[in-house]
């Protein structure tokens, strides 16, 4: 019954205290002086709980809310806000209780009066439902999780299965990318293969062209040295003697002079027995070229370049061009 009740202290002696009823709860204040603030705390202890309260005060208002704890975490269940508690009393239900373990929280607030303490008088009443409408509400609890627990079984279920051919298209796309990269690796190596050798073959040709440009002049020189051929057929002399004559020097020098004394003796110097004319020249007029291929050279007489040979019993006798 929710008929039994204890009366609870005066000024600072605390809250009420409060008794078991067989089916509910009830806290009953004759005087309850607030200061600051008084909170009651009212234990739940089963489902489909219902919360009844009536409060007055003497002379002036207070501020009021009720406030929750549960296992599920804490909430506002009446907002606060300040009553004519001092006019009429005020009364409520709050039915039913959305949770089956925890306290409701009752509080009256007067920290915003400085100077005056309210004179506060209440009735609170926690009642439960019969048995049988308590395994009621309990059965339809436990249904209400398993069907929870189901649905979001076959939800898992159906989303494993939409992952499960997920994955096996996701592992073919990885083998793919794996082969794909095995090849790209093979090319790779290949072109590094590739590059290395060329790098290789860059460098011994860049050794072997300064090679032979450190052995070009000294094999031109030795060429108009010995055979005096500059205006040759042979291109690869002709450019390798330009090239001298470019750079300027010693083998310059030696060049334009090679130069000099072979026209001198395309003009002067006699040709040998036996040998062809020139094509357009006079007879008796022999080629420089062939003359310096054999080593004839033009003698000097009175200032200018004269014969090509010293005549010694009637016959020409060569002798070897030197410089």
């Amino acid at each position: 019954s929710m008929d039994l009740a204890m009366k609870a202290g005066h000024g600072d002696e605390g809250p009420p205290v409060h008794a078991m009823a067989r089916n509910g709860l009830r806290f009953k204040s004759l005087q309850q002086l607030v200061k600051d603030g008084f909170e009651l705390r009212v234990p739940v202890t089963a489902p489909g709980a219902l919360l009844s309260y009536r409060f007055a005060t003497t002379d002036y208002d207070i501020a009021f809310g009720v406030y929750y704890e549960s296992e599920d975490g804490e909430g506002e269940m009446v907002p606060e806000h300040r009553v004519d508690s001092h006019i009429e009393p005020v009364l409520a239900e709050l039915s039913p209780i959305p949770f089956s373990k925890g306290v409701i929280i009752l509080y009256w607030d007067n920290s915003y009066s400085w100077f005056r303490t309210k004179a506060l008088t209440y009735s609170v009443g926690l009642a439960y439902p019969d048995s049988d409408a308590v395994r009621a509400a309990q059965e339809t609890e436990a249904r209400r999780a398993l069907n929870a627990c189901l649905d979001d079984a076959l939800r898992a279920e159906a989303r494993k299965s939409r992952g499960k051919a997920s994955v096996a298209q996701l592992q073919e796309q990885v083998d793919t990318l794996e082969e794909q990269l095995r090849h790209l690796h093979q090319q790779l190596d290949n072109k590094l293969h590739t590059l290395h050798g060329t790098l290789h073959e860059q460098r011994f040709l860049g050794d072997r062209i300064a090679d032979r440009r450190r052995r070009l002049p000294g094999l031109v020189i030795d060429l108009v040295v010995k055979g005096g051929w500059l205006d040759g057929p042979d291109p690869h002399v002709e450019e390798g003697a330009n090239c001298l004559v470019d750079q300027g020097g010693d083998e310059a020098d030696t060049v334009k002079e090679a130069r000099a004394t072979q026209h001198g003796a395309r003009v002067s110097a006699p040709r040998r027995p036996g040998m062809p004319s020139p094509p357009g020249g006079r007879p008796g007029e022999g080629s420089s070229l062939d003359d310096m291929a054999l080593g004839h050279r033009p003698s000097e007489s009175g200032g200018g370049r004269a014969g090509a040979s010293a005549q010694i019993g009637g016959e020409a006798s060569p002798r070897p061009y030197t410089r």
